[in-house]
């Protein structure tokens, strides 16, 4: 019977220039991956339901209405589009809002919000965002508008910080008349503050009147 041999050698394995590419580029991004250190900001909105989809009746999840005079504004949750929005409607003047509670971790964060107005007076505070503890708000929307960009850094202590968002009509001593509507709301962390895109910038330590002892 004529025995079976078996070869010592395995047959060489052609890869086509296409796969050769592909390999280059994987092992490329790796090495880029592992070379080059992760930036301390996240582009991860750290907001819980932001896309305002979420609730229970006419009340988004992690959201709530406050108002200064009561009966002057109706608060109203709008989720039958995407994303939802949030709307302040005040047909007598008032300071009136929706409110979300959030902790920051220490560090820097961006607040940004799409603000849209129907006849809201120019002559006192417009629509906008706000940490309400400090009375600090982003750029401030008048008049009748489409959808307008709104944005304000943070800056969260040592110890982290507790604070109020809100989607604001009117403010303190300066309450408003009209239509405001919020979508978009998003509040992610940075670096540090960008000096060219004229945001606000609050360091609640600082706005605190906190000292190094006390932090």
């Amino acid at each position: 019977m004529q025995a079976i041999r078996f070869s010592r050698s395995l047959p060489t394995l052609r890869v086509s220039p296409i796969l050769r590419v592909i390999r280059t580029t994987i092992i490329a991004a790796l090495v880029l991956a592992w070379a080059v250190p992760g930036s301390a900001g996240s582009k991860y909105n750290l907001l819980l339901n932001p896309d305002l989809t979420q609730g229970t009746g006419d009340t988004p999840d992690y959201w709530h209405r406050e108002a200064y005079a009561q009966g002057r504004t109706e608060l109203t949750w709008s989720s039958n589009q995407f994303p939802g929005q949030l709307e302040v409607s005040s047909a007598q003047p008032n300071d009136a809002r929706w409110d979300y509670n959030f902790h920051l971790e220490p560090g820097w964060y961006l607040f940004t919000a799409s603000i849209k107005t129907k006849d809201v007076p120019a002559n006192t505070a417009g629509a906008g965002i706000c940490v309400m503890e400090d009375g600090y708000c982003s750029q401030e929307v008048h008049g009748t508008t489409d959808w307008t960009p709104v944005g304000l850094y943070v800056k969260a202590g040592e110890n982290g910080d507790d604070g109020m968002l809100a989607c604001r009509l009117g403010g303190y001593s300066a309450m408003n008349t009209g239509d405001a509507f919020c979508k978009d709301i998003s509040v992610v962390q940075v670096d540090e503050p960008n000096p060219l895109d004229g945001n606000p910038v609050l360091d609640l330590d600082v706005e605190r009147g906190l000292t190094p002892a006390q932090l």
